[in-house]
């Protein structure tokens, strides 16, 4: 299930704030009893803001310590998930570099009682999105190009035919069938893309129309079947599995988000 991490230390963290002072004096004492990693404290490539359900979240002025005692048990209780969530956001946005012009190494992790939407046009999901989109449209419509003299047979006529009323039926299931992934539950616009993702992977399609792409980045992807792409999704759902969000990127710092417990 998603955005439930595993807390294997919430009894232990949650004593430590009990008889803490602040949020910071509970962050100190759980580096102390290393619950945390003591490079936690202080550090230059992690920090925290709160989250609440009805306010913008504003990551221009994070702190370096959780900030309520709830927020320093939700991360504390599960270090090794944290860890491993801040990981998977880094490797999710370098296999989103060709449409992402951001590669923050700085993560800011925003807690409270709601999963904050994922960024899709500055995360790069956007653009990866148009490129899929227009392989798959290209495939849907091959049949019909090609339809014309070489289709001497009625034999032949009939497959091709049979195929595009095939592609025509699986393009409009892109759209109109319900999302069954979990997925759809963030964002229906992510969901889409995952299965033009798949149907590109399965048709063996490339990218050879695409949106706009980072400057650079163009040979690595231009002609590229998309089952060799390196795939964002791998590494965004395993996010999502160890029980954490991937919110807002900015050039500066990418954020993630936990569910207070």
């Amino acid at each position: 299930m998603w955005f439930r991490p595993r807390r294997e230390r919430f009894a232990e963290a949650s004593a430590v704030a009990r008889d803490a002072d602040s949020p910071a004096d509970a962050w100190e004492r759980m580096a102390a009893r290393a619950i945390v990693p003591f490079d936690w404290v202080g550090s230059s490539t992690r920090a925290f803001v709160g989250c609440a359900p009805d306010a913008p979240l504003d990551l221009s002025r994070p702190s370096e310590t959780p900030p309520t005692t709830a927020a320093c048990v939700a991360y504390a209780s599960d270090a090794p998930g944290v860890l491993a969530a801040e990981e998977l956001a880094r490797e999710t946005l370098a296999r989103l570099a060709p449409w992402t012009a951001f590669a923050p190494r700085r993560v800011v992790w925003a807690s409270g009682d709601a999963v904050v939407p994922l960024s899709l046009d500055a995360s790069g999901f956007k653009g990866l999105n148009r490129a899929l989109y227009n392989a798959c449209a290209s495939w849907a419509k091959v049949p019909y190009a090609r339809h014309h003299r070489s289709d001497r047979s009625q034999a032949r006529r009939a497959a091709r035919q049979r195929l595009t009323s095939e592609r025509s039926e699986r393009w409009r299931a892109l759209f109109e069938a319900p999302f069954e992934h979990e997925v759809a539950e963030l964002s229906h616009d992510l969901a889409r893309t995952l299965r033009l993702w798949e149907l590109a992977a399965r048709e063996h399609l490339h990218l050879t129309l695409l949106g706009p792409l980072v400057p650079g980045r163009r040979r690595e992807i231009v002609a590229t079947p998309v089952a060799r792409i390196a795939s964002p999704f791998e590494p965004l759902l395993a996010l999502y599995a160890r029980g954490y969000g991937l919110g807002p990127v900015t050039r500066d710092a990418v954020c993630l988000t936990a569910l207070e417990p």
